[in-house]
């Protein structure tokens, strides 16, 4: 006999009434329907629709029977056993708004039981054993943030792994449930202190809807944004406003949702609402670049500096004339970061050569025609160089960020600050050759890529 009770539909009705569910737990010892109806002061026969009722249900069973007066009077039982909602009667999991609530883990534990009873009834039929993994254990921490950094790191332990071992479906393959209950990506797009890891320099969050995620990359010419939560499915979806340029007021909805794929996740990112005035296509360009870019570092620094704290320099160079011209004595095969990207694809390995001469290895990650160039360079330690040109109020500039997740900030400045100063010294060459006037020089600040 089977020790669960699985609830369909009019299971769950019959077990739904407050009374009987005091009746089976007053049939925790055997009774009868005669001294129930004497200790409800009830008539035996409504207390006997009730009795028949979780009968039917299987819920309760016989265990006795006596002679009473030419009667025989049963005697009943509640079967020891688990009740398992069916998946039918459980919400979906695309209703459940918080993912790392105490009923979303309930949900899951329900699902993980679902399947347990079925993979073990098809194990019995076919004569198996049925091949089971659990692990039980304790742990202790001193600081709420010693516990999230425990499960930040165990959980990126259990997708490395799920990432080695993942195979295609086949015919012949078999699949496996993974139960987890956090979501990486979902921290490092929603927690402050997740995000300034890979997206803007400052940020602050409240979560869930009337929430918002607040984006700052400290430029006085540029308002922080405040990001209004309209949609929270933990794990799965985010939607909020995104107001900018031109005006200020114009909402461009932010829609991100997350799939699970294989041993990894697909995210998905809609960023809309931009008008078609030709005062707009600026907004629009930066907007895209500055998108392709930051997702490439959410996924550089989840996949290769998880958990680890991002440090930045910023040097930022106004430009006169040309801006193609500019851009190539910054970037290119002449330039101050001396690369072919024309010949290059994202991946690809290379040698960076840097204003002084020397060179690092390296590996592009992200370049747009003339405006944008992001690579991975030894000499930051597994870090990032980006350059972009900008636009602020009709002036362009150039910036020149350097990011690392393995050096400190004086180390950082250390090795960039030559290479900031190589390039502004090239630029105002220029610019004198070009006007026969001294030329403004660059300026080092904390300022924010467009996204």
């Amino acid at each position: 006999m089977e020790d669960f009770k699985i609830l369909e539909r009019q299971d769950v009705q019959v077990v739904s009434s407050p009374f009987r569910q005091e009746l089976l737990e007053a049939l925790s010892t055997p009774s009868s329907a005669v001294e129930l109806a004497r200790h409800y002061a009830m008539s035996r026969q409504r207390l006997g629709y009730h009795m028949r009722a979780l009968e039917r249900a299987g819920l309760i069973e016989v265990v006795g029977e006596r002679p009473v007066r030419g009667l025989t009077e049963k005697y009943y039982r509640a079967r020891p056993m688990a009740w398992v909602l069916s998946p039918g009667e459980r919400g979906s999991s695309e209703r459940l708004k918080d993912r790392y609530s105490w009923a979303t883990l309930t949900n899951l534990a329900a699902r993980t039981l679902w399947d347990l009873i079925s993979l073990r009834r098809k194990a019995d039929a076919a004569g198996k054993r049925l091949a089971t993994l659990a692990l039980d254990a304790e742990m202790h921490f001193e600081t709420p943030s010693e516990r999230k950094a425990f499960t930040g790191e165990l959980l990126d332990a259990v997708e490395c792994v799920m990432r080695k071992h993942e195979r295609p479906q086949t015919d012949t393959s078999r699949a496996f449930r993974l139960v987890l209950g956090a979501y990486r990506v979902w921290r490092a797009i929603t927690e402050a202190e997740e995000i300034v890891n890979w997206f803007a320099l400052e940020a602050e969050s409240e979560p869930d809807v009337g929430g918002y995620i607040g984006l700052s990359w400290g430029l006085k010419a540029v308002e922080p944004d405040r990001c209004h939560i309209v949609e929270w499915d933990p794990g799965a979806r985010l939607v909020m406003t995104w107001r900018d340029a031109p005006g200020g007021e114009h909402e461009l909805p932010v829609e991100i949702s997350l799939e699970r794929r294989g041993g990894g996740t697909l995210l998905r990112l809609v960023h809309s609402g931009f008008l078609s005035d030709k005062n707009w296509d600026e907004e629009y360009e930066a907007h895209g670049r500055g998108w392709s870019y930051e997702l490439r570092s959410l996924k550089f620094y989840l996949e290769r500096q998880p958990n680890r704290t991002r440090r930045h320099v910023l040097a930022r160079f106004p430009l006169e004339g040309d801006r193609a011209t500019a851009w190539r004595r910054v970037v290119g095969p002449s330039g101050a970061f001396g690369a072919a990207v024309e010949t290059l694809a994202e991946g690809d390995q290379f040698l960076l050569t840097l204003p002084d001469g020397t060179t690092s290895p390296a590996e592009l990650l992200y370049a747009f025609d003339g405006r944008d160039f992001v690579a991975a360079a030894e000499i930051l330690r597994n870090g990032l160089f980006r350059i972009a040109l900008e636009v602020l109020s009709d002036r362009p500039e150039i910036w020149i960020w350097a990011f690392s997740w393995e050096m400190s900030s004086a180390e950082l400045r250390k090795v960039v600050q030559p290479i900031h100063e190589a390039v502004g010294a090239r630029l105002r060459k220029a610019m004198e050759r070009r006007e026969g006037r001294p030329a403004p020089s660059g300026r080092h600040s904390a300022s924010p890529p467009k996204a």
